[in-house]
């Protein structure tokens, strides 16, 4: 990747606040739209920030760390359709060690899945969703409901 980068700076929406290489985030295609939309106003991405209003910091440190750890291995190709036999094992470790962080980790897992369909990384999603099927493919309706958080009826119709 020997391509001349710039420096730019994301804000996620509790304002935490990453310095990522411009290449490493083109994986997004929500980011590389921005990227060229703040190009067209200014000649270089000194000054460059691109708030994320949606994702949180914990969240958006998930995705720039993959970004970053594929941008530096495989380049900025994202595109591509994922067997559950093309995980590989760095993608893998990366969705374990959040589940392990916290009790709750696989509410994280959902977090990351939501924003990486959002910014348009359909690889990163993909993982996701394959290992969040995987885990829900034994459960019945109750731990489906539990396992992601979801109100039920009556807790629904208080809100409203």
């Amino acid at each position: 990747m020997t391509q001349s980068s710039e420096i730019v700076t994301i804000v996620s929406k509790d304002g935490k606040e990453f310095r990522v290489n411009e290449n490493a985030i083109k994986i997004s295609s929500v980011f590389s739209n921005l990227l060229e939309l703040h190009k067209e106003e200014e000649d270089n991405l000194e000054n460059c920030r691109i708030p994320i209003l949606n994702v949180e910091g914990n969240i958006l440190k998930e995705i720039i760390r993959y970004c970053e750890y594929h941008y530096q291995n495989k380049g900025t190709d994202n595109h591509e359709f994922i067997d559950d036999e093309d995980i590989d094992e760095w993608d893998l470790n990366l969705i374990m060690d959040l589940e392990k962080e916290k009790e709750n980790g696989h509410r994280d897992i959902l977090e990351v899945a939501i924003a990486a369909d959002y910014l348009n990384i359909p690889k990163l999603f993909n993982i996701y969703a394959k290992h969040l099927a995987r885990k829900i493919r034994s459960y019945d309706a109750e731990k489906i409901i539990k396992y992601f958080y979801i109100p039920k009826q009556e807790e629904t119709a208080n809100i409203n």
